[in-house]
């Protein structure tokens, strides 16, 4: 059986970094390798927030976002933790000084999914370019992402010449296939988040629901900042249907929040939230993945500082680029809140063949 290695950022506290490395590693398992996340760095592994001493100001503020945060937060982290156990993963961990003892373990190396290449995110640590990997026919990427859609001429320099040496590169975005065509000269195939990989039922068994009693609500999943235009949408959308609106977000905070918050999830609690939503808004590329693979209606928001090329390439793809929204979109144009998934279905799916055929041809058994 061949052995196939993982580079991501699987211990990021992030939803969609925990469930695109389940998804990868065991969609590969299911096809007879033998595939497991290699246990690399501690990229967006963060614990309970500690209380800050920079100034007066600091400490006030960090004190209370602290005692705010002491009860869901610890729940919250827990509920990450015990995901990062059913994750396949190397039963060493490796650093940057040790991962070149990898080399002789696997019979691929596979860095993605997720914005492995995002200069914002992997901290100048190339070892997700897989510079480390001795036999260049070992290096394969599969929906990695830059998150951006052009690097600048430092970050080029150090990637041009590791990217070179790659066996094959099979990349997320369409916009990440034009940087490397057009900043790089170099092919690349596009495939789907492996998110898709797994079917609709195999995600709804592991989603759990986590509220006490059933409730319609519009579910909200920001990442990053927030724009003016995402409020609106919120309050557009509560004023329409009358139903709540829950926030799904840590519970290290300051300002309160207009909208009741939901602080203690994890990976599951994050499916379950999203498949029990009657509407979900988000700016999140992992939150509109699973709206679309559970049929929930959903708004997407673009982001005034960017980031928006994952989003605005998955939508667009399936037929939905009206689910995406900014401060230019006049809301009260948008009459049908639902969406009719039988067509996106048809589409996708035949993409999902696809993504699957390119991976039977890309890595022999």
């Amino acid at each position: 059986m061949k052995k196939i290695g993982i580079l991501t950022y699987h211990r990021a506290y992030s939803y969609g970094a925990k469930l695109q490395a389940y998804a990868l590693a065991t969609y590969l398992a299911s096809i007879g390798f033998g595939a497991e996340v290699i246990d690399y760095g501690h990229i967006g592994e963060e614990k309970l927030r500690k209380i800050g001493t920079k100034s007066l100001k600091d400490l006030i503020v960090t004190t209370l976002c602290y005692i705010a945060s002491s009860i869901a937060e610890p729940q919250r982290i827990q509920h990450f933790d015990e995901f990062l156990d059913i994750i396949p993963h190397s039963p060493k961990h490796y650093d940057k000084a040790n991962i070149a003892e990898a080399n002789d373990k696997y019979d691929y190396f596979v860095t993605g999914s997720d914005q492995v290449w995002n200069p914002k995110y992997n901290e100048g640590d190339l070892t997700y370019l897989l510079d480390f990997v001795k036999d260049n026919k070992k290096k394969f990427s599969y929906a990695a992402s830059f998150g951006v859609e052009h690097l600048p001429d430092d970050i080029l320099q150090l990637y041009r010449p590791l990217l070179t040496d790659f066996n094959k590169i099979l990349i997320r975005e369409v916009t990440g296939k034009s940087l490397l065509r057009t900043q790089m000269g170099l092919d690349s195939q596009v495939v789907l988040d492996p998110t898709f990989l797994l079917s609709r039922s195999q995600w709804e068994k592991m989603a759990n629901y986590p509220l006490s009693k059933q409730l319609k609500y519009i579910l909200s999943f920001q990442i990053i900042d927030r724009d003016v235009h995402y409020d609106a949408m919120l309050d557009y959308l509560h004023s329409k249907l009358g139903y709540k609106v829950i926030e799904l977000k840590d519970s290290f905070r300051y300002k309160p929040w207009r909208w009741p918050i939901y602080a203690k999830a994890g990976p599951k609690e994050f499916l379950g939230l999203i498949r029990n939503a009657e509407v979900v808004v988000t700016n999140s590329f992992h939150a509109t993945a699973f709206s679309i693979l559970f049929h929930r209606p959903f708004f997407c928001s673009r982001n005034s500082f960017g980031f928006n090329s994952r989003m605005e390439d998955l939508t667009s793809s399936l037929g939905l680029a009206d689910r995406m929204f900014d401060s230019s979109t006049p809301l009260s144009s948008i009459s049908d809140i639902e969406v009719e998934y039988e067509k996106v279905d048809t589409t996708l799916m035949e993409k999902i063949s696809t993504t699957k055929q390119v991976i039977e041809k890309t890595f022999v058994r």
